[in-house]
């Protein structure tokens, strides 16, 4: 009998709750809820490697537990700002982000491909956009939010590295939204950087 599409993505969910309970949830313990989300979780799916893993949080309290609880285990700081801290632990590279969220629902809402758009909390609940899996088989990258376009547009290049490819009409929708931006404004294209040291810009990433 073939496995059904509807099964088969039943079983990842399962599969890749499993693996993350085992790795953070079941060793970081909280009352509230906190959750990982995006690329940690995309890659997972893909069977690609894990680069870093980002925590999400309803409130300051509990990322500071939860860097309490890194740093109790001989994480080293690799960078901190205004956005996130992140993490060298024993199990690999985490992301702490500093804007705190009312749900996973909320958080993944803002990200800017559907297939980042796939969170996990610490109840063991599986959160993703509707067209998460079908996105993900066909890695096609579509929009679900585009509020940094050139953010995006940088992203682009890793995901095309990844085997990730975006349409045209998404292609169309970057640079619709590229030709709304104001260039000349410095403002808008002062560098930082990013937490891995990458650069960014500043009040578009």
């Amino acid at each position: 009998m073939i496995e059904s599409a509807y099964e088969k993505s039943a079983q990842q969910i399962r599969n890749c709750i499993d693996f993350f309970d085992k790795k953070f949830f079941n060793k970081i313990r909280l009352t509230s809820d906190y959750w990982i989300a995006g690329g940690c979780i995309r890659d997972y799916m893909s069977r690609s490697s894990i680069s870093d893993v980002d925590f999400f949080f309803t409130k300051e309290s509990d990322f500071e537990h939860v860097k309490s609880f890194f740093l109790a285990d001989n994480a080293k700081v690799l960078f901190e700002n205004e956005n996130a801290l992140k993490l060298e632990t024993m199990t690999g590279k985490v992301d702490l982000v500093k804007r705190f969220y009312e749900n996973p629902k909320e958080s993944i809402s803002s990200f800017d491909f559907t297939v980042c758009c796939a969170a996990i909390d610490n109840n063991k609940t599986f959160y993703c956009h509707d067209d998460f899996f079908i996105d993900l088989a066909a890695k096609s990258l579509q929009i679900n939010k585009l509020l940094f376009p050139l953010s995006t547009l940088q992203r682009l290049q890793k995901y095309n590295k990844k085997g990730f490819s975006a349409c045209n009409g998404t292609l169309l929708t970057i640079a619709k939204a590229l030709s709304t931006l104001d260039l000349t404004d410095k403002n808008q294209n002062v560098l930082e950087f990013y937490p891995d040291g990458s650069l960014r810009f500043v009040r578009i990433d």
